[in-house]
């Protein structure tokens, strides 16, 4: 008999846990905190050919500026035939920048 004696008191608890932790599960919102939900489509209310977002005037314009790929010296454009490189070598150098975050 004293078995039972001392399994009641662990079925006791676990019936309280369980109560407590249902209790918890019935009354959750899972973080909503409105009834905002956003739209499919994008915003219209800022054009993006609006003055505020024009090319500022002036030398050393505060804009983001992509720095150049540079091989043997020479700055790399797209289309730069001048630097005596193998096709096969620019290709190479252009995955590189491009890999490197550079234009």
């Amino acid at each position: 008999m004293p078995k039972v004696v001392e399994t009641q008191p662990i079925l006791l608890q676990l019936i309280l846990v369980f109560v407590i932790f249902s209790g918890f599960l019935e009354n959750g919102n899972a973080g909503i905190t409105s009834a905002f939900i956003r739209s499919e489509w994008p915003s219209i209310d800022i054009p993006l050919d609006i003055e505020v977002f024009a090319v500022p005037k002036g030398h050393n314009a505060p804009q983001q500026e992509i720095e150049p790929c540079v091989f043997g010296g020479r700055i790399l454009e797209e289309e730069d035939d001048n630097v005596d490189l193998t096709i096969v070598q620019k290709i190479e150098e252009r995955e590189r920048c491009s890999a490197d975050g550079r234009s």
